[in-house]
Order: C-alpha cells, then structure tokens, then sequence
C-alpha cells in the first residue's frame, strides 16, 4: 500500500490496506495508512473513521493519527476539531518529539479557517 500511495496511486494504496486490515483488523498503522489514501481520493468522511480507529487501536501512541485526523476534520468543515486534535496531539509528544510542525499546521488552520495572522 505505502508504495502505491507514495507513487500517486491511493485506490490501489486503499485495496492494499484493506487486504492487510483483513488480516490483521486492528493494524492502526494500515488504518492511519488508509485514511491518509481515502484523503486524497477526497474521501473525508471515510479518512475521519480510519483515523479514530487508527487512534483506538494505537492507544494514541501514534502522533500521526492525530494529525490524520485533524486532516479529515479540516477536509469535513470541521476546523475548530481539528485544531483541538492537533492540541490533544501535542500533549501526546515525548521531550525529543519536534513540536514546530504541529504548531505550524494549528497556526494555518487558524489564519485561513478564522483569518487569524499568528505572526
């Protein structure tokens, strides 16, 4: 699926994640795979049920769940849960973690979602 996805082919990357899902229901990384792939075939709502999914089976261990889903959010309309996801993402990240791209990605949800300049 990864290669797929990656070589700009997300209904064939989405076939193969949910081959593996078959296999193995829980694999929060072929869900969060998944979702990511049912994003760019602008399938929201579906990229949204594979990213809570991801996030449950992961335990929220998984930072890029929380970006999936903030992702999907944003794509549904939803731009006030995303920035709350992306929040609650932040508070996941170990000391090491880099905190840059998270508060990027709040402060472009908030300048074109809410015409808010963070700079």
């Amino acid at each position: 699926g990864n290669k797929a996805l990656v070589a700009g082919r997300s209904e064939e990357a989405i076939e193969k994640y949910t081959e593996g899902l078959e296999a193995v229901p829980n694999d929060y990384l072929l869900l969060g795979n998944r979702s990511e792939a049912k994003l760019v075939m602008k399938d929201a709502k579906g990229a949204l049920d594979d990213a809570v999914g991801c996030m449950e089976h992961s335990e929220n261990k998984w930072p890029k769940a929380f970006i999936r889903k903030a992702n999907a959010e944003v794509a549904l309309g939803l731009t006030r849960d995303a920035i709350r996801t992306l929040r609650e993402g932040l508070r996941q990240l170990t000391p090491q973690d880099d905190r840059q791209p998270w508060l990027d990605k709040i402060a472009s949800i908030k300048e074109v979602h809410f015409n808010v300049s963070t700079t």
